[in-house]
């Protein structure tokens, strides 16, 4: 090795380790976590910012187990873990019941509107909620017990060993189910685990399908909502919470809540498949019922529209032509034609627009980023500085920007400020809102120009602010606050607070003015023009109507009496106002009267029926978590170490391909309870007697916590070589260690560092490419980049729909004295077509390597969708022709150069939707299909071997769903490749799974 390539090699080396150390000197969080523990539970979280609310958290934990074993004797097989998390300004949930009993809890206090949520403790909530998951996820029947005790745990699912599909639904059967039965039984058993002030008896639902039945929209059956119905309506995933709490309603208004209990229950005697149990307990199929379930909401329906009607309606003039989807609050422009705010309807990315107040015309102003929900974005405006202000990762961590009207520019103003319900004060210029931290909220001040915010009062744990606004001349401030009630145990409370600004600015707490509407939720209360009154809406008689709030008196009217529902009012100066109008396909924003009336509407509940005809219900109530011993019940707490804490989950047997040859073993996997750290080791041999004797063997381990990951293998071997041309087989032995840290999470936009030094010894072929034979038996090789994704899609859309995406990464080999370096990159950008869900993009690479050219190391290999038969999402996404090293048309890795540049142009076509194409657990929701051109360069640098290669092709995907939960996708291709060694037509055809 001579003295310059030493010094290549040494610089490469220095700069590879330079980086490595760089991106490891990150602040660990690891020394932050700690956990305190019980007998039944252990709650993991981060200190200090979340240890406040720990307390509070463990004793709505303990309360909720509590009462689900009295209830229906519920008690969890291996306790269970809750990790608390603080990485999103939305709280959310999620449940794992294998391979441990696993919650994750997000804490932000966030508001859901509209009464979408319940008003109860979130924290008590969630609990209950959750809870219901594992005890219908969990319990195991004589049966269940005995495949845990043959498969040493509940098996969890992985990709690297499709089998695992099978063996999950052995060791937890009731995981395997739609989304809407989980999400209704849990929404059931919360609402009367907290007193009975969740969403089963809740103004939304009834509204929801009160708007069905007088727009004559579609009922889903229950193939067609979770293939099509949680997929292309405005409220997408939420039509599993709405169609699920509903049928298990009707289902206890019917045969009564005991036998809902013995359904959800898994025990002796009853069956592993959610329907048969459906069919043994109520005495007829599920898809019977749900028919019946249609027929008697539709009836129900129809009379509690007649009974809205007895008291005359208030006349409407809708502004827009149509509906919506969810919208954001709205201001009139300063000249008065025109309404800004924010929707987000299936088909077109959430945008902030302008609305014509003369012919309902919508302009979009600009894309949002990461809209939420019901309320898209927090929204202000600024009239005399014609700015709009809006929020964008609206479910992340939100950034603060700001529109200007007149150049239609948008600049950020706080990266990352985790601030929302802002209102724009005219006075001083400044911004007022609502920031999350810690799983508190506290109201803060954004003085101009905007550069930082100042904190002003920070609310209790057990306390959620929201609906946030400003009087005109900026002296009084109003806002919603749900609370605990005024003695233990009583229900939580929610009021609006009038205050004085000045009070606020001095760090207290002291209104002026409390309204509170009973056990209804007073919800988007603002000031009207003069500072009189506050506007807002309630579900106070069960249908939501306006309310007006006159301050120097105190008094309460309702002015408004609606069929289905008004909300977000916004006041004018004539006595009018712009208020949202609730249809089955979203909210459309129209004009009404104010006038006071006594004459409202009511409708009758469900669940409030339920309650009267079972008021066994009512006794279901939770014990509330302030009154349980929570200190006497700790055996232990501390730094929680994910190391320390690894125990063995499941020893099951695989199927593996070592190339063209099966092998047969086993594979075991040990983890810490919240998933940080964890072992896996597979060890299989193939009885083929066509390999040599050495390779028969084959063993593989890799050890993960969190950001890095080691690993060693021997005779590499993977479940998907049985399967078609591609193979990931790697004979010899190797060893790696890698790390993975993202320098920007904040999704829709991510930038992910990777590095990974590998050895390789006894090679066969070049590893990573499977039609290259090694130059060399050992070798050494690191790579090194970053890979950015910052891309948007609509609701309903499939694949991302606009944006761009970019990598820059750095790859080396050595090995026997030679030291190759190479680099490659990409960016890829897309535009959004005025068809729904379809768009344009062009897709870049380039890549250059240093070494000799008829060194196999110093060349990339390109060619071949690279798709296998069978595969899995873990090897690369579907779309695979998308990739640097692909050219669908040419033979894998049939091209070669040391240089190369590659341009594709593609069209995504819109999906077709299916609503009843297979059975639940096993259908296709869509299909898509890609059509796209390639054109690759190699070695443009040297005349003497510089080639051109094309191609033209398409792909068609079909989504299915095996077991519910399982997504797997069935590709088909054609292309034709042209030019360049070795063009021919080449056909793939892919079944990826998980």
């Amino acid at each position: 090795m001579n003295k310059k390539t030493r010094i290549i090699r040494r610089e490469w080396a220095l700069a590879a380790l330079a980086t490595t150390l760089a991106v490891a000197a990150e602040p660990v969080t690891a020394a932050d976590r700690a956990y305190v523990a019980t007998d039944d539970l252990r709650v993991v979280y981060y200190e200090p910012r979340e240890t406040a609310i720990v307390p509070h958290v463990a004793q709505s934990f303990l309360s909720g187990l509590s009462d689900h074993k009295r209830v229906w004797g519920y008690v969890p097989t291996d306790g269970t873990t809750v990790f608390l998390l603080d990485v999103r300004d939305l709280w959310n949930a999620a449940v794992y019941p294998a391979p441990n009993n696993l919650i994750d809890f997000d804490i932000a206090p966030s508001y859901y509107p509209y009464e979408t949520f319940t008003s109860a403790d979130r924290f008590e909530a969630v609990a209950v909620h959750e809870l219901t998951h594992l005890a219908t996820y969990d319990r195991a029947a004589p049966d269940d017990e005995r495949y845990r005790r043959f498969f040493h745990g509940k098996v969890e699912v992985s990709s690297a060993h499709p089998e695992t599909l099978l063996y999950n639904y052995l060791t937890v059967p009731r995981y395997t189910v739609p989304r809407w039965y989980s999400e209704g039984s849990a929404v059931f058993m919360e609402t009367w685990m907290t007193g009975g002030v969740g969403r089963a008896q809740g103004g939304y639902d009834e509204m929801v399908f009160r708007a069905m039945v007088q727009d004559g929209a579609k009922f889903y059956d229950p193939l067609g909502l979770v293939s099509k119905g949680t997929e292309v309506d405005f409220q997408t995933g939420a039509n599993a919470y709405l169609y699920g709490t509903r049928f298990m309603d009707y289902l206890a208004y019917t045969y009564g809540p005991d036998s809902l209990l013995a359904w959800w229950r898994r025990d002796a005697g009853s069956h592993r498949y959610y329907s048969d149990q459906f069919q043994k307990v109520f005495g007829l199929s599920l898809d019977e019922s749900w028919h019946r379930w249609i027929e008697f909401e539709h009836e129900y329906q129809r009379k509690n529209l007649q009974s809205v009607r007895e008291h005359p309606l208030t006349e409407f003039h809708d502004i827009t032509r149509g509906d919506l989807g969810a919208v954001s609050r709205s201001f009139v422009s300063k000249d008065g034609a025109r309404l800004y705010t924010a929707v987000r309807y299936p088909g077109q990315v959430a945008r902030v627009v302008a609305i014509s107040r003369k012919d309902g015309s919508v302009t979009p102003l600009a894309e949002i980023k990461g809209s939420r929900g019901y309320i898209v974005t927090a929204l202000a405006y600024d009239p005399k500085g014609d700015t709009v202000f809006f929020t964008t990762n609206n479910t992340n961590y939100r950034n603060l920007e700001a529109l200007d009207l007149k150049s239609g520019k948008v600049r950020m103003l706080i990266r990352e400020s985790r601030i929302g319900d802002i209102v724009f004060n005219p006075v001083d210029r400044s911004l007022w809102g609502l920031r999350v931290s810690g799983g508190r909220n506290a109201l803060v001040r954004i003085p101009y120009p905007y550069n930082d915010w100042d904190r002003l009062y920070t609310f209790a744990a057990n306390e959620e602010a929201f609906d946030l606004d400003l009087s005109p001349d900026g002296t009084l401030a109003s806002i919603s606050v749900s609370g605990p009630g005024p003695r233990v145990g009583a229900p939580t409370v929610t009021e609006v607070r009038v205050l004085r600004t000045d009070d606020l600015l001095q760090g207290e707490m002291r209104p002026l003015h409390r309204l509170t509407m009973g056990s209804a939720v007073p919800e988007s209360f603002v000031f009207s023009p003069d500072g009189r009154y506050l506007y807002g809406s309630s579900f106070y008689t069960g249908v939501s109507n306006i309310y007006r709030y006159e301050l120097a008196t105190e008094k309460l009217d309702a002015v408004s009496n609606a069929a289905l529902g008004f909300f977000r009012p916004l006041p004018l100066d004539d006595s009018q106002l712009i208020v949202l109008r609730y249809s089955a396909k979203g909210f459309v924003p129209t004009l009404i009267d104010a006038r006071p009336t006594e004459d409202l509407s009511a409708v009758t509940f469900l669940g409030e029926q339920v309650a009267e005809r079972y008021p066994e219900v009512q006794k279901w109530v939770a014990e509330v978590p302030s009154t349980v011993p929570y200190e006497s019940q700790v055996r232990s707490q501390g730094r929680y170490h994910p190391l320390r804490e690894l125990k063995s989950d499941t020893v099951i047997p695989i199927v593996q391909g070592y190339f063209d040859a099966i092998a047969v073993g086993l594979n075991a996997r040990l983890s810490d309870p919240v998933g940080i750290a964890w072992i896996n080791m597979d060890a299989t041999y193939s009885p083929d007697g066509s390999i040599a004797s050495k390779e028969r063997l084959h063993a593989m381990l890799t050890a993960h916590t969190g950001q890095w990951t080691a690993g060693a293998a021997w005779n590499r071997d993977d479940f998907y070589d049985l399967f078609g041309p591609t193979k990931r087989s790697l004979a010899g032995y190797n060893a790696f260690v890698s790390y993975d840290h993202y320098f920007v999470y904040d999704p829709p936009q991510t930038m992910d560092f990777t590095a990974k030094l590998a050895y390789y010894g006894d090679l066969v072929t070049l590893p990573g490419f499977q039609n290259v034979l090694s130059p060399t038996a050992t070798l050494l090789t690191s790579d090194f980049g970053f890979s950015s994704v910052d891309t948007r899609l609509s609701p309903g859309a499939v694949d991302p729909e606009t944006g761009h995406s970019w990598s820059l990464k750095a790859h080396t080999y050595s090995s026997a004295g030679d030291f190759i370096p190479s680099i490659r990159g990409s960016f890829d950008i897309g535009f959004p077509l005025p068809l729904n869900h379809s768009s344009i993009w062009l897709r870049t690479g380039a890549g250059v390597s240093a070494g000799a050219r008829d060194n196999p190391l110093s060349n990339f290999y390109l060619g071949g969708f690279g798709n296998n038969w069978v595969d899995s999402g873990a090897n690369g996404a579907v779309q695979r022709y998308r990739e640097l090293g692909a050219l669908p048309g040419f033979e894998i890795d049939a091209l070669q150069g040391k240089s190369v540049l590659r341009g594709q142009l593609e069209w995504i076509l819109p999906p077709l939707r299916f609503e009843a194409m297979g059975s639940p657990g096993f259908y296709a929701s869509w299909v898509r299909t890609q059509l796209f051109t390639t054109a690759l360069g190699t070695d443009l640098n040297d005349a003497s071997h510089r080639a051109h290669a094309y191609d033209v092709g398409a792909q068609l995907d079909l989504q299915l769903h095996v077991m519910y939960r399982w997504p797997m996708m069935l590709s088909a291709g054609l292309a034709r490749g042209f030019g360049g060694t070795g063009a021919t037509t080449e056909f793939m055809l892919s079944l990826q799974v998980l």
